[in-house]
């Protein structure tokens, strides 16, 4: 149960997106130098491709990549960490999320605020309009009203950019 919240928790806050965004581009940069490493020349270039990726499929204020001095700041770390030729997949998806989670957080917070305002008003119509069918009407009035609109901020907070699709 609780490996479904956390991969639920995960897909709200756009995780898996950029994890299949990130395994992507990877696949692309490894592919060029023949090995599974992701070289550190190659890093700033990955970086800016994964960006382009996530501004193209997450709504909301275009995401800035890191900076060239900020990119040699995270090589360098790795290097004074140990002396490596490159990072592998996993080292790769921590390094974007690291430096994404900030525009994630502010992605979550739109949704979330954009749910909290829309909910109410489309549980008030439900009642109106459901009162007026046939066999329906006295079900939707025994609903009370605060069920619907958890019902309904729950699915906008789900189902919202549910059509993107990574490719």
């Amino acid at each position: 149960m609780g490996q479904k919240l956390g991969r639920f928790w995960g897909r709200v806050q756009g995780k898996q997106h950029v994890q299949k965004i990130c395994d992507k581009i990877f696949n692309q940069c490894v592919e060029q130098n023949g090995r599974e490493l992701l070289r550190l020349n190659d890093l700033h270039l990955a970086i800016l491709l994964v960006y382009n990726a996530v501004n193209k499929h997450f709504n909301g204020p275009h995401k800035e990549p890191p900076s060239v001095e900020e990119v040699r700041a995270m090589i360098e770390l790795l290097l004074t960490k140990e002396n490596v030729e490159g990072i592998d997949r996993e080292q790769f998806y921590q390094l974007i999320l690291k430096s994404i989670s900030k525009d994630l957080n502010q992605l979550l917070i739109n949704k979330f605020v954009l749910a909290l305002l829309v909910a109410p008003a489309f549980a008030e119509i439900t009642k109106i309009r459901g009162k007026s069918v046939p066999r329906i009407g006295a079900v939707v009035e025994k609903i009370p009203t605060p069920i619907l609109i958890s019902a309904y901020t729950i699915g906008f907070v789900l189902f919202q950019g549910f059509s993107m699709a990574i490719k």
